[in-house]
């Protein structure tokens, strides 16, 4: 989000998910000709589109797809108009008071394997997750230092979400069977190893 000190304007980015509310609808011709002329010289400044634009059509196409494998997220932000607050983001932009929290629907799966995710989870970069197994459900906790759980809620076989979760997470296992990590998957997706 970015203030502009002239006006008191609120800029905020615009929701790049597969979403229909976001890029969703977007073809390959879209993004291209968006990203070469900056909405024919209406994006605000703070999107570097002057630096982008010269980057190749393949190049585009590329960065397209990867956005689009990206899970839908159902967020609408509009620009130029009156900024109120978005309960999904809880951040305050245009069409901010249009979005809700949307209820995450459990999947049907045996609970019988959960408490195999339960442990902890570490990267290289030291970045950590807790699971822990309470009431015959999942929770987990990012980060050593944040007290919050967030409950995991199955949308598949060995697929997670939760309200609050920036991305859904799997679970990896290796050749004997045995989970061994997780990953987060975002745009550049995060993989935990499981601590023995």
């Amino acid at each position: 989000m970015i203030a502009n000190d002239e006006t008191d304007s609120v800029v905020v980015s615009a929701n790049i998910s597969s979403d229909i509310t976001g890029i969703g609808g977007w073809d390959d011709e879209t993004f291209i000709r968006i990203i070469r002329t900056g909405k024919a010289g209406t994006l605000h400044y703070s999107m570097p589109w002057i630096a982008f634009r010269n980057i190749s059509d393949n190049d585009l196409k590329a960065m397209l797809a990867a956005l689009k494998s990206l899970p839908p997220v159902k967020h609408q932000i509009v620009n130029g108009v009156k900024p109120t607050l978005c309960e999904v983001c809880g951040e305050k932009h245009g069409y901010g008071d249009h979005n809700k929290i949307a209820s995450i629907i459990a999947a049907n799966v045996d609970t019988k394997v959960f408490p195999s995710y339960a442990g902890t989870y570490a990267s290289k970069d030291k970045d950590t997750a807790i699971v822990t197994l309470k009431d015959k459900k999942l929770w987990i906790r990012l980060g050593s230092e944040d007290p919050n759980e967030i409950e995991l809620i199955p949308v598949a076989e060995n697929e997670f979400n939760g309200s609050g979760l920036l991305f859904p997470i799997t679970f990896t296992k290796n050749t004997s069977g045995k989970i061994n990590g997780l990953v987060g998957h975002d745009l550049m997706p995060l993989t935990l190893m499981k601590s023995e």
